[in-house]
């Protein structure tokens, strides 16, 4: 301590010369200046010690963990209130929206940190202002007091925005370092306290979140080896989390290097052996920490569990290409194995399989019946071909064979005809004994063949010929093989003129309608005719139905072009003069199977018979057998409404599809019509023909039905049906089918045939019957 200090200074006069020297002196006080001086080093010195107690304080908080922070903070409050002289320091927060001391630190544990002010209203005032507020004496106010030894308190508030978010206090005499020096000191120590919690809660959501995560979570350090884990990724391993740390990576997870890699980041998937073991499919993603301090660098793996999403997707790619009913390869990816084949082979043969009547099991036996008939269909034709060949399932009864290796028909002709025995092989289930045929159309194609055909368009191709080698098995009557050949091609390229010709022949009135007369056998009168529709073709000339029906069938035309001909023969048949002595006659009209399935039909007739005055009795329908079977349902209620018309029913073709009692007894129709190719039998005395003939003959009568015979071309076939008891027939030996005008001309001679014992004329001009 400094009493006083003292300067003395002395001065020596030098005399002129004769005169004698003085010597003089002077004494100054210099205690207060030294006093001040020591104060000032005295307070650096208090403030360097704080600044180092501060930058302590920020050492311990940056280390603290979540497990011991409250004591780490206690003892950084200590750190920094001893340097400053401060008997306690306290932190105070806002919780549940009041002011709460939450950590506190003082010299004396058991008086705790409340000096003798009243500490609260010290801090709410601080919250309330802002600013630094002290208290000195019992008396508070903003901090500006000096140095003294009487109690001291001093709050200053950490303000974020325009809220507090913390307030620290001190307490103890008055600092003699000054208040700002202790403001500064405890602003920054509440500054480090936040900012450590912040990290430390921060710290804790990210274990929490790394311990929760349903992810699982890798990190992976030197050696491939794992630092740790979560329990995520240790579930998928099956094995503790303990157990895995330090364990290669590569222990765990196979095709790990076949993972896409960049600059510091893998991503792909790879599989999980499991310790129960499972192979899972799992997707990761992994960066390569950079850490800023230069540390041990590692990687940072999240596994993700792909296994039922990959089984889902596998799932839906298996029944994107393949058929649900069978398991067979569906049309798509046929064409993409086609184009593959091509590409590797450079050829390929294709078959293409089709059930005869199919149709006819699945609504007689029932879609269950079917839809069995369709898997032992599959199964067989998987027994029968190789493993490199593919069977296929294009929808409905259609089936396909790719062959590999197959560059020539003759080569794939073996093969189609086992493939059509294996199918007519019967099959059986509960009972019920199921016979099916098939008819096989194949094609093969060499890409050489097609110049720069991409292997797209070579596969169109390819499905194409055999497409069209299958239409010319099920035209030859089913369970035939066809293969594709280029006359196949030159018949197509002439269908597909027919039909393009076809649409411009109904819009330009090219359609024309000629009449066959129907007679009677005994007494050669004329009964009636049949509609036969004739196509005009302005470069091929006259064409009879059979060139260009199946065409319009295919085409989607054959509804508007039966309409016409219905429309067409009711207004021709209204103006028909009646036969010398006899009453008006009737006019045959056939119904394509789609007009039997439209409701619409019925009122086309009903308009076609008001429009031209026809009476309903002189219109007469004709069904065939397989149009009937169609939709049983829908076929009875179009054709009761029909017949509620008044017009007249008939079957044509019939015993040629499948002939049933049942479908006479349940449909409305009047008169059964024997196909021409029974009749051509009966010039053979020893055909069975003449036994089928009589036998339907005598089941019309049986039934009370008539019957009309087509295609009668000799004297013998008439005579014949005229013993067998059939009086009405039509065909080439009567005349041909003639435009209205001529047949006027024969209507009114009256009769076309004679004689009662069975010799017949023809007085109209005779030849090969066409198919009408």
């Amino acid at each position: 301590e400094v009493e006083s200090v003292l300067s003395v200074t002395w001065r020596h006069l030098v005399a002129e010369p004769g005169f004698a020297v003085e010597v003089c002196g002077a004494l100054a006080d210099l205690t207060a200046h030294f006093r001040r001086r020591v104060a000032s080093e005295a307070a650096f010195e208090r403030s360097r010690r704080i600044d180092r107690a501060v930058g302590r304080a920020a050492e311990l908080l940056v280390a603290a963990s979540g497990d011991d922070h409250r004591l780490v903070v206690a003892e950084a409050l200590g750190l920094v209130g001893t340097a400053c002289g401060l008997a306690g320091v306290g932190v105070w927060r806002p919780v549940a929206g009041r002011l709460q001391r939450v950590h506190t630190w003082s010299v004396d544990p058991a008086r705790g940190v409340s000096g003798g002010a009243d500490e609260r209203a010290l801090v709410e005032g601080a919250a309330a202002s802002g600013g630094v507020v002290h208290s000195e004496g019992g008396t508070s106010g903003p901090a500006s007091p000096g140095p003294g030894t009487g109690s001291w308190a001093m709050a200053v508030p950490r303000v974020r925005g325009d809220r507090v978010v913390a307030v620290v206090t001190g307490r103890g005499p008055v600092p003699e370092v000054g208040p700002e020096v202790v403001a500064d000191a405890l602003d920054a120590l509440a500054r480090l306290v936040e900012n450590a919690e912040a990290r430390i809660s921060a710290e804790r959501f990210a274990a929490a979140a790394f311990d929760s995560s349903p992810v699982g979570v890798v990190l992976v350090g030197r050696g491939r080896r794992i630092a740790a884990c979560n329990p995520a990724f240790a579930e998928l391993v099956g094995r503790e989390p303990a157990e895995l740390i330090g364990t290669p990576l590569f222990d765990h997870v196979d095709e790990l290097d076949r993972v896409q890699r960049g600059p510091g980041r893998l991503e792909g998937e790879v599989t999980i052996r499991s310790a129960d073991g499972r192979r899972l499919v799992a997707r990761i993603t992994a960066r390569r920490t950079e850490p800023a301090d230069g540390s041990e660098r590692y990687w940072l793996v999240h596994v993700i569990d792909v296994t039922e999403q990959r089984r889902s997707y596998e799932l839906l790619a298996h029944q994107a290409t393949h058929d649900d009913l069978t398991g067979l390869a569906n049309r798509r990816l046929l064409r993409r194995r086609i184009r593959e084949l091509l590409a590797q082979t450079g050829c390929a043969g294709l078959l293409l399989v089709d059930l005869d009547r199919f149709k006819w099991v699945n609504d007689s036996l029932g879609h269950a019946v079917g839809d069995r008939l369709l898997v032992t269909v599959a199964d067989r034709l998987r027994l029968a071909v190789r493993p490199q060949d593919l069977v296929a399932r294009l929808g409905g009864d259609e089936f396909a064979v790719l062959v590999a290796g197959s560059g020539d028909v003759g080569d794939l002709l073996p093969l189609a005809h086992r493939l059509a025995e294996v199918v007519a092989r019967p099959a059986e289930w509960d009972g019920v004994e199921v016979h099916s045929s098939a008819s096989v159309g194949l094609a093969v194609l060499r890409a050489a063949d097609e110049g720069g055909a991409t292997p797209a368009a070579a596969a169109d191709t390819l499905l194409r010929r055999a497409d069209l080698a299958l239409y010319r098995a099920k035209a030859a009557g089913g369970g035939e093989v066809a293969a594709f050949d280029e006359d196949l091609s030159r018949e197509v390229d002439r269908r597909i003129e027919l039909e393009s010709g076809l649409r411009g022949a109904l819009r330009r009135g090219e359609i024309e309608v000629h009449y066959q007369p129907e007679v009677d056998l005994v007494d050669g009168r004329m009964l009636g005719a049949e509609a036969l529709v004739r196509w005009r073709h302005p470069r091929r000339g006259l064409l009879a139905a059979g060139v260009f029906v199946p065409i319009a069938e295919e085409a989607g035309l054959i509804v508007e072009l039966g309409d016409r001909v219905v429309y067409e023969a009711c207004r021709t048949a209204a103006r028909w003069p009646a036969p010398p002595g006899a009453g008006p006659l009737g006019v045959r009209v056939n119904l394509a199977p789609a007009q039997v399935q439209r409701p619409e039909t019925v009122e086309v007739v009903r308009a076609a018979l008001a429009d031209t005055g026809l009476e309903p009795g002189r219109l007469c329908l004709e069904i065939t057998e397989s149009a009937m079977l169609v939709d049983l349902e829908r076929t009875v209620e179009v054709l009761a409404a029909l017949r509620e018309l008044g017009v007249e029913l008939a079957v044509d073709d019939f015993g040629t599809g499948f002939s049933s009692l049942a479908y006479l007894r349940d449909f409305p129709v009047q008169t059964l019509k024997i196909d021409r190719r029974f009749v051509a039998g009966l010039d053979d005395l020893d055909c069975d023909d003449r036994t089928f003939v009589r036998s339907i003959v005598s089941l019309a009568r049986a039934l009370e039905l008539e019957v009309v015979a087509e295609g009668v071309e000799t004297e013998t076939q008439a005579a014949t049906l005229v013993e067998i008891g059939c009086r009405r027939a039509q065909g080439w030996l009567f005349g041909r089918a003639m435009p209205d005008t001529e047949l006027v001309e024969v209507i009114r001679r009256g009769v076309v045939g004679s004689g009662r014992d069975g010799s017949v004329r023809s007085p109209v001009e005779a030849g090969p019957e066409e198919v009408g």
